[in-house]
This record gives C-alpha cells, structure tokens and sequence, in this order.
C-alpha cells in the first residue's frame, strides 16, 4: 500500500515533471513509464518530497535516488542505453538547435542536460503516477482509486489548468505535445487553447497504424506542435529532424 496517502494527493497535484521552468523547449508527454510495485512508489513520493515537493525537479536528482523492491536505485536509466522516449526528445532538442548528432553527444546530453534543473528544456506529464504500460493500472491496489478511467476523471481538469498556467506563467518558446491519440489531443487543445482539429496535418509517413504526423500553430510568442510518441516503433531520425525544421519555420514566421 501506499504509505502517506495525504503525501500522494499533494504529488498527483503539484508535481509536473523534471527541467527548467525558464527554459525555451518543453515536452509534454501521458505519463511516465515506471510504477512497478508500491515499493517504488513510496521511494518516488519520498524523494519528492525531500527535493521540496517542487512542480518541477531535477530528473537525475530524483531517479539516482528512486529505489525499487531489491534496493536499486533508477541511476542506471543514466548509464545504460539511451531508453527510446528520451531519444527521441534529445534528438528533437538538437533538430530545433539545428544541430546533427553523434551516440556521444545524445549519451552526453541524456546525462548532464536532459529534464535537468538549469538545462534549456522542460519535461512534464499529463498526468503523475507512472504505470509500465497504458493497459495495466497498478493504483486500483495501492490507491483509493477504482480504475484509471476513475483516476483520469478525477484529476484531468486540475492538471489541464494548472500546466496551463505553467505556461502562461513561463512563456516558452516551444511547446511540443507528444501523443496523436485522440483523448490526449483533446487535452492538448485544452491546454494549448488552439483548436489542433483545425490545424493542418503535415503527414509525414502513412502508416496502417498511427501515421507519423505533425501539427504545427503559434500562439502568441509560443510555437505549439503535436507529434507521435517518440517511443513508438520505427521513427526514423529523419522524423525528429523534420519536426525541427517545420517548428522553426513556423515559430520565425
């Protein structure tokens, strides 16, 4: 079970994700993949709350610290290789940067740069608790939640405004919402309040399944853009470099 229930409704409503609130490139993703066993959720809210409860934290300061039921802490997502949602962000940074890329300078970036405090990007997620897959929702156990429809209701209004004021707070250059499915464009409509139902789609590649698209608009001094996973299988680097391209072009027009 979890151990501080009041603890963990102030995390599902105050914690946001990993960077740099001041900086020019932010990421918004579902969720976190992670939340094995209730063992390592009580290390996150832990942790959490020892780095002050911020809406925002240093990602290696709080993974190298995460541990799971065997007392191994998350520092090896820092070591091994590159996992695939956080390749694709890196590769995305450098195409807006106009910049090519070599495994070092990913590797590198990944370590000292990636959702760190006083890096030039910003990690945050719809919502809070990570799961291992979209289809599995350990909370129904460890929580008063019933299932993860019951928990998205409850809170999906709350983090919708509260990511909203992020960014009216912050003002980034570059907004980039990763998920096509169509319950979270809803929410990136929301949060973006432009209506991505009316944007063009630039279709990158037709697949049978879940095409490779981006969705491009400018608000204010904001660039907005909806794109595939970065995770999802068979992104070719050519996709993270065109996202670049046509985000600059939008942003300098």
């Amino acid at each position: 079970m979890i151990q501080d229930k009041a603890l963990l409704k102030n995390y599902i409503e105050n914690f946001y994700g990993y960077g740099n609130l001041r900086s020019d490139y932010w990421f918004i993703g579902k969720e976190e993949a992670g939340g094995e066993t209730h063992q390592e959720i009580n290390s996150r809210l832990k942790n959490w709350k020892n780095l002050n409860s911020e809406k925002v934290i240093d990602t290696y300061d709080f993974h190298k610290k995460i541990t799971n039921e065997n007392d191994e802490t998350f520092e090896f997502l820092f070591k091994n290789k590159v996992q695939r949602t956080w390749l694709g962000l890196i590769k995305m940074i450098f195409s807006l940067e106009d910049k090519k890329w070599t495994d070092f300078d990913i590797k590198k970036f990944r370590t000292e740069s990636l959702g760190r405090a006083f890096s030039n990007n910003c990690l945050l997620e719809m919502f809070p608790l990570p799961s291992p897959k979209a289809n599995q929702f350990n909370y129904s156990e460890w929580t008063d939640y019933k299932n993860r429809e019951n928990y998205k209701n409850t809170i999906k209004n709350l983090r919708i405004n509260n990511i909203k004021q992020l960014i009216n707070e912050n003002q980034p250059k570059f907004v980039i919402f990763y998920s096509t499915d169509k319950e979270y464009c809803g929410y990136w409509n929301k949060i973006s309040e432009i209506d991505f139902d009316k944007v063009q789609t630039n279709i990158f590649k037709e697949r049978k399944k879940n095409s490779l698209i981006i969705k491009i608009a400018k608000k204010g001094n904001t660039t907005y853009a909806i794109v595939n996973h970065p995770a999802s299988r068979g992104i070719p680097d050519e996709y993270h470099k065109t996202i670049g391209q046509q985000i600059r072009t939008v942003a300098n027009n």
